[in-house]
């Protein structure tokens, strides 16, 4: 196994010595995949996998892992198998905790001020905030129990969470479940990711999926760096779009014209008509022995009644077509049918 796995994971007796890598199986096939990683795509890995296992032992402290200095406590911990007592008081030594203690001190006088945490109004504040976190859930795939979103509500007010700490607070409850990946995929987020790369005619594997979601959901990016992401790599797929997908076109907007005068010509459904396939994007990346170039309609429609890989000549219109010019020639020669 590779040297930053031995750093991150297999130092000491950590909370789950069990599984070297967190919460990632580390098989022989895992560990030959990883190998042919960059060096920014194991990064990556590793920062999810210790994600996930501080998510695992210390819930919503999870969310401090980009805190410089703070990070390094919470891998520590994990790392040397430390109780959350340990951890808390840790953290409470550096000068992140100064000023996160003075949030507190605000949040406790309020709470003073207006009869106590059972109070009225203080449960009204707390459930406006966990009606919130139940929303940003829910739009991440995954329904905290009532139990969780009410401590994230303290939490996050106690802290003063602002929305990008809020949302890594939330995907670090989430991965506290075995299915919160599988609930990441099926959630707006995952979905989106998948859009978009569609959307884009950009092939990306699950693996490249997952890590832009992650990098979404704990906010490290933005939907804006993805999109900006996948224009890239649509330019270097489709050079003969650059100027349309510079303008925010996507390829599935300019192809639509192309799939839907190809379905009508081959007598198919637009949804079996797939750009990312060569058969189908030659329309455009035409090369007509002067370049690349998106071809016109027109010649779109003669191209896929000429090349016999598109089957044109088995289609209804092609034999109606054909028993018309019979008819036609046997009129000519005076033979009835």
């Amino acid at each position: 196994m590779t040297d930053i796995i031995d750093a991150s994971w297999q130092e000491g007796a950590g909370p789950n010595r069990d599984r070297p890598f967190g919460t990632i199986d580390v098989t022989p096939e895992f560990a030959e995949s990883f190998a042919k990683m960059t060096p920014e795509q194991q990064k990556e890995l590793v920062d999810l996998a210790t994600r996930n296992e501080l998510a695992l032992y210390y819930g919503s402290f999870a969310a401090f892992f980009d805190v410089p200095k703070v990070g390094d406590i919470l891998v520590k911990a994990a790392k040397q198998g430390w109780a959350p007592r340990k951890l808390e008081a840790e953290i409470r030594r550096t000068q992140w905790w100064a000023t996160t203690e003075r949030a507190h001190n605000q949040y406790d006088a309020f709470v003073s001020t207006n009869g106590g945490e059972d109070s009225a109004t203080v449960q009204r504040v707390i459930g406006d905030k966990a009606v919130q976190i139940g929303d940003v859930s829910a739009k991440l795939g995954f329904r905290l129990s009532d139990e969780q979103t009410k401590k994230l509500a303290r939490d996050a007010l106690r802290n003063q969470y602002d929305e990008r700490t809020l949302q890594a607070a939330i995907a670090s409850e989430m991965r506290l479940s075995p299915q919160a990946q599988q609930s990441l995929r099926a959630g707006s987020t995952g979905r989106d990711v998948q859009r978009l790369a569609t959307d884009y005619g950009v092939p990306l594997s699950e693996a490249t999926m997952d890590r832009w979601m992650n990098d979404l959901v704990d906010g490290k990016v933005t939907t804006d760096d993805y999109t900006n992401y996948l224009r890239q790599q649509a330019t270097s797929l489709y050079p003969t779009l650059a100027n349309e997908i510079g303008r925010g076109i996507t390829v599935k907007t300019y192809a639509d014209p192309y799939k839907e005068i190809a379905a009508q010509t081959l007598g198919l459904s637009p949804e079996e008509i797939d750009f990312s396939d060569p058969k189908w994007n030659v329309a455009l990346n035409f090369d007509d022995g002067k370049g690349r170039r998106a071809m016109n309609l027109f010649e779109w429609k003669e191209f896929i009644r000429s090349d016999e890989r598109y089957g044109y000549d088995r289609t209804p219109e092609a034999q109606d077509k054909a028993y018309d010019m019979v008819s036609r020639l046997g009129r000519m020669f005076g033979v009835t049918a």
